[in-house]
């Protein structure tokens, strides 16, 4: 665990995520997989910085299986943006910070759409 994330096991894992209003950023990783570890140290950073915005869990699936087999989870890593039980977004393989912050924002503040812009509705 880092300092600005949050360890999840099949245990802990509904207590934590579903203990709090605050959407989470689960990240499926395993210790051989090298995308799994080049993106670690920039999810850090994403936990540091949404601090009150949002929680980023990691998921050791050398260790777990159960919620990793009910999510579907086939490939490392995987990243599954969620609000309480519900998926958001999923997103698989490491990317650069910018592209996982654009995608974060895009799932937890879509902009409205054409119409809704147009006529004011939200």
């Amino acid at each position: 665990m880092g300092k600005f994330t949050i360890d999840v096991t099949d245990a802990s894992f509904d207590n934590v995520l579903f203990g709090s209003e605050v959407p989470a950023l689960v990240d499926f990783w395993a210790s051989w997989c090298g995308p799994c570890k080049a993106v670690a140290p920039i999810l850090e950073q994403i936990a540091e910085a949404r601090q009150g915005e949002l929680r980023v869990l990691k998921y050791n699936t050398e260790q777990n299986r159960r919620v990793m087999e009910a999510l579907g989870v086939r490939s490392l890593p995987t990243l599954v943006l969620m609000r309480g039980q519900k998926v958001e977004a999923i997103h698989v393989g490491a990317a650069p910070r910018g592209k996982l912050d654009a995608w974060i924002d895009a799932t937890l503040h879509p902009k409205p759409g054409l119409l809704a812009r147009l006529f004011g509705k939200s």
